[in-house]
């Protein structure tokens, strides 16, 4: 039987495999060309510098390979279940990491004002001011600001490195910081107050963000333990009475109950998370 199986699925290869081979040479070069320049432009905001054709490749093969061996090893279900996990999860985590990587800039820029205040309000001019920051200040708003101070050492003057630094990190609080070094660097004026009100501005800000993440904490619990409860109930009975959840997972009507069900769950915790986000990203 195993046998049978095996050569089913490499049968199953080799026509897939056939079958692509006909397909248009361009159109797959224009898609694997445009996934690596949004994986590049995805690197180069944590500051990665990986070959990304490889890595799209080791992505892909990833996704033929490890759904194969799951339904091979536990059946279709679970490549099913695999070939999902390895489809959904990279997105996921990059806009996670991504979030967290922003909340630790918008922590940091009231520091990098103040400094750039007491640098302007001693007589330096704002691109000395900005250069003396190097290495000052540590990851993320370090890696951002020694970018920055580098491709205004490369020739760039400082509204192209501001303007760039702005389209790698678009969120307000960056652009309020762009803007008001913009306008500082043009026309000049009582910039040290205005970066000083600005970094007060952005420093009470985020206290009213903690204090939002504060009060909203206990909503969020209660949104995971909705979310999670319908789930350690299925596997509880499944477990305890295997022939109750049977009814769900063997029977068609069932099966579309439970799939009706993972969506409205997905739904619900979609709203819950946009109901109590108290970022502005």
């Amino acid at each position: 039987m195993l046998i049978a199986v095996v050569g089913c699925v490499l049968m199953t290869t080799v026509v897939w495999l056939a079958w692509m081979r006909q397909l248009n040479k361009n159109r797959i070069q224009a898609f694997e060309g445009t996934l690596a320049q949004h994986t590049q432009r995805s690197l180069q905001e944590f500051f990665v510098f990986l070959p990304v054709k490889w890595l799209i490749r080791g992505y892909l093969f990833a996704c033929a390979s490890l759904p194969l061996l799951a339904g091979l090893v536990w059946g279709g279900k679970a490549a099913l279940v695999t070939l999902l996990v390895c489809v959904v999860s990279p997105p996921v985590l990059y806009r996670r990491m991504r979030n967290k990587r922003y909340r630790a800039l918008q922590r940091q820029l009231p520091m990098l004002l103040m400094n750039l205040s007491n640098q302007l309000k001693s007589g330096m001019s704002m691109v000395n001011a900005v250069t003396s920051l190097f290495d000052e200040f540590e990851a993320p708003l370090g890696q951002e600001v020694n970018e920055l101070i580098r491709q205004v050492r490369l020739g760039d003057d400082l509204p192209t490195a501001l303007t760039d630094w702005q389209r790698r990190v678009p969120i307000f609080s960056i652009t309020l910081v762009v803007q008001a070094l913009t306008l500082g660097y043009r026309n000049g004026g009582q910039q040290s107050q205005v970066l000083r009100r600005l970094a007060e501005n952005l420093g009470q800000q985020q206290k009213v963000r903690d204090r939002q993440q504060a009060l909203s904490a206990q909503g969020r619990m209660q949104a995971w333990v909705l979310i999670c409860m319908p789930l350690a109930l299925f596997l509880l009975l499944n477990w305890m009475k295997p022939t109750h959840t049977a009814y769900l997972t063997n029977t068609l009507i069932g099966q579309v109950a439970l799939g009706v069900a993972i969506v409205l769950t997905l739904i619900g915790a979609m709203m819950v998370k946009r109901i109590l986000n108290t970022d502005d990203f």
